[in-house]
């Protein structure tokens, strides 16, 4: 939280909003998750959230009005998630 704070500041200060959010992947699997609109105190309140499963977090999610994408579908390892459980998708990354 201390780097998103400073972001935070210093984006104030040229006019940039700065949003947090994180990368997310649940236990068990290697499909990872951007995760927009979170605040601090959900956090606090939620500190296993790598124990939840895709599609228990897309209804937490949809509670909140956060977003969730996933990253890197298509990677080899990974698995597509269910569309039904996102907000959207990575469509490019170059890191192969």
């Amino acid at each position: 939280m201390q780097e998103y704070r400073k972001a935070l500041q210093f984006g104030r200060g040229i006019g940039l909003r700065v949003i947090l959010g994180m990368e997310l992947r649940f236990f068990g699997n290697a499909d990872d998750y951007l995760v927009y609109g979170i605040d601090e105190s959900f956090l606090k309140a939620m500190p296993y959230l790598f124990m939840k499963d895709l599609k228990i977090f897309h209804r937490i999610t949809q509670q909140h009005d956060f977003l969730i994408y996933q990253v890197h579908p298509f990677r080899s390892g990974i698995t597509p998630a269910n569309p039904k459980d996102l907000d959207g998708v990575e469509v490019y990354n170059d890191n192969l």
